[in-house]
């Protein structure tokens, strides 16, 4: 068996590496001649314009409602709420609280703490807290320029906050 896998090895070999017969060489043909390309020209940049006059920056649109006027915190502040219906008097140097079934509170007027348009006053067992904002006392048209929150204890009273000098007119 192994003279016979000897025998058959070369043949085998010589199949995959075929030797060159003697035959006409095949003639390729000739590489095409490459044709002259004209060089590509760009156009030339146009001149420098001469420049114009500098023009002011477009105005911005104006807004659609004036700013908001500063809020005026140290001024007398009366504050208002219903369901349960309660009153705030903030005057320079007391606080009262009036609410029917209730005792007034009164203490003094520790003075305005102010942050960003928030003003707060902490008023022994009251805390108020005002900022602008439009405020209806949900009874009437009337509208009011603060928003208010009186905390008392474990209670939260919410309403709304003007200037004494005047009461908010009532719409037309």
């Amino acid at each position: 068996m192994r003279r016979l896998a000897l025998l058959l090895i070369p043949p085998a070999l010589c199949a995959c590496h075929p030797q060159a017969q003697n035959t006409a060489p095949v003639a390729l043909p000739a590489p095409a001649q490459a044709q002259p390309v004209a060089p590509v020209v760009e156009p030339a940049a146009p001149p420098p314009a001469e420049k114009a006059p500098a023009m002011p920056p477009p105005k911005a649109d104006l807004p659609a409602t004036p700013p908001k006027a500063e809020a005026d915190y140290r001024s007398d502040l009366n504050l208002t709420g219903t369901e349960p219906f309660w009153g705030v008097q903030i005057r320079k140097d007391r606080i009262t609280l009036t609410r029917p079934d209730h005792p007034d509170i009164s203490t003094r007027n520790p003075g305005v703490s102010i942050s960003g348009e928030t003003a707060s006053w902490n008023a022994g067992e009251m805390t108020i807290t005002l900022k602008p904002a439009d405020c209806s006392d949900g009874m009437s048209d009337r509208r009011y320029p603060y928003a208010a929150e009186v905390k008392v204890g474990n209670e939260v009273l919410k309403g709304c906050g003007y200037n004494a000098k005047g009461l908010p007119r009532m719409p037309h």
